[in-house]
């Protein structure tokens, strides 16, 4: 390998992985930097002018000078010269590269230091029924009135990983959670902003003939509208009350709207930032956005399009930690949770299951999308739950005597295996693993999806541990069985017959 190769990391925005040999030390180089694309080219190709032969004797001063004196890499100088240091003139192969993965597994390890008699890791598509199989072992399956927890919903429901330990019975359990970098946040949040600003310049431009809801209104939609229903900021900001409900002016509201008005109007006056800084020859949104784009790149606060975004920015981010800090506090005061201790980006404590409504008013903060708790959930900020739960006591006793760590994974559509991965399946850590279980609904008799991840798995598992499960969490219709006849006979031999023509292959 005489070129650098650079792949997106999947699930993970703006960043990349560098592979390449050292020319010097003759040694691969796989790591990962954070950096936003033409960051990534600039970097790419000062390394690549490196390695000509013709440049190999060139000090990490040299390239230092180089690049002061071109006003290309002016915006960006620190940040490319520290990725240079990083991936060649300082690079060691000894030095681990922490990304937020191996960060959640060695706090949340420090935490639960106990380790599990059986490991089982959950794949499959959203909505099949993982985070469903996990309710059904534990306590929490009988009191579904009280509390659903792991939460099970008809959307997409798991988004984020978390283990759920089972362990014997006791009088308390230990619980982790790993908020997602504040580098991250801030990238979601661009993301937000960046649907809502090139909403409102698209309105501009060609004003929507659907008057039913107001500019404001849609472009606040577009904000919260995440494609990959990872980061509803609803659940943080409170519901959006749109301004012709006759619900915006309570004076209770007041609060929730007046922080989306803030961030409408922050969206639409970066907008007409834009339209004032150059104008386009038609009626083009794809030359506005680049405009848009371009200006909030320069990180210059005389550049009135990096102002209203850093602005507004700055205000989203102010609000979101506030209150993230608000419901830590509230977590710290619930009579089911003791030894509450906040350090950096996570919290642990120990939780007690003597009051169901007390545990499900903590644990709705940061697992449930229930329209109760909009506006008081740390749910978009979590990037890793690690909870002991006791077991279902239907469960037989020797079952019960075990430490049995269930890891959920979040559900995706794995439509091709070319990109790479699927469910953070580059980082997750097969080494331990006791089990891995396939989960799928029944009705769909193992799709496409499921043979790539079997595929997937295959070549880092040992097929003796791998398992299926077909759910069966939504009743059949009567042209599908016969109403008549043993529902729970039908279904076996259904099951069967998945497994005769279908599992064998």
């Amino acid at each position: 390998m005489n070129n650098i190769v650079t792949r997106p990391v999947i699930g993970s925005r703006n960043e990349t992985e560098f592979d390449f040999i050292h020319p010097k030390t003759e040694k691969r180089v796989r790591r990962k930097i954070k950096a936003e694309p033409h960051v990534v080219d600039m970097v790419k190709k000062i390394l690549e002018n490196l390695m000509q032969e013709e440049n190999l004797s060139k000090t990490r001063d040299d390239v230092e000078a180089e690049i002061c004196n071109n006003s290309v890499y002016h915006d960006c100088y620190d940040e490319i010269m520290d990725y240079c240091d990083l991936l060649f003139f300082r690079y060691s192969p000894d030095v681990k590269y922490i990304d937020q993965e191996t960060e959640a597994a060695e706090i949340l390890d420090g935490i639960f230091t106990e380790p599990a008699d059986i490991n089982i890791t959950f794949l499959g598509k959203a909505g099949v029924g993982k985070s469903s199989i996990i309710n059904k072992m534990s306590c929490f399956s009988d009191k579904s009135e009280i509390i659903n927890f792991p939460f099970v919903d008809t959307s997409r429901t798991t988004v984020y990983a978390a283990d759920y330990v089972f362990v014997p019975e006791s009088d308390v359990y230990r619980c982790g959670v790993v908020f997602l970098m504040n580098d991250i946040i801030s990238l979601r949040v661009d993301e937000c902003i960046d649907r809502a600003v090139c909403k409102a310049i698209e309105l501009h431009l060609k004003p929507d003939d659907d008057t039913s809801d107001s500019v404001q209104d849609k472009v606040i939609s577009a904000f919260y509208d995440d494609p990959s229903q990872q980061f509803d900021l609803r659940l943080c900001f409170g519901k959006h009350i749109k301004t012709t409900s006759k619900n915006y002016d309570k004076h209770e509201n007041k609060p929730i709207t007046n922080r989306w008005d803030n961030i409408s109007r922050g969206c639409i006056k970066i907008a007409k930032a834009t339209f004032g800084k150059a104008k386009s020859p038609n009626i083009d949104s794809q030359f506005y956005q680049e405009q848009y784009s371009e200006g909030i790149k320069t990180n210059n606060l005389d550049n009135p399009i990096f102002s209203a975004f850093n602005e507004l920015k700055e205000f989203i981010m102010f609000e979101l930690f506030r209150i993230r800090n608000e419901i830590h506090k509230k977590m710290n005061s619930n009579n089911a949770i003791t030894d509450f201790i906040k350090e950096g980006n996570y919290f642990h404590c120990y939780v007690t299951y003597s009051s169901i409504q007390d545990f499900s008013s903590f644990v709705s903060l940061f697992t449930s999308k229930s329209i109760h708790v909009f506006g008081n959930s740390l749910l978009p900020l979590v990037y890793k739950l690690k909870i002991e739960i006791p077991y279902n006591t239907l469960l037989s006793e020797k079952i019960r005597q075990k430490r049995i760590c269930c890891s959920d994974t979040v559900g995706v559509a794995h439509t091709t295996e070319s990109s790479g991965g699927f469910e953070r399946s580059t980082s997750l850590n097969m080494d331990n693993v006791d089990a891995v279980i396939i989960a799928d609904d029944s009705k769909l008799n193992m799709d496409n999806n499921t043979g790539i991840i079997l595929r997937h798995i295959a070549s880092r598992v040992d097929y003796r541990k791998i398992f299926f499960a077909m759910t069966f969490f939504d009743d059949f219709t009567k042209q599908e069985f016969d109403q008549d006849e043993d529902k729970d006979e039908q279904k076996i031999e259904y099951l069967s017959k998945i497994h005769r023509e279908r599992v064998s292959e």
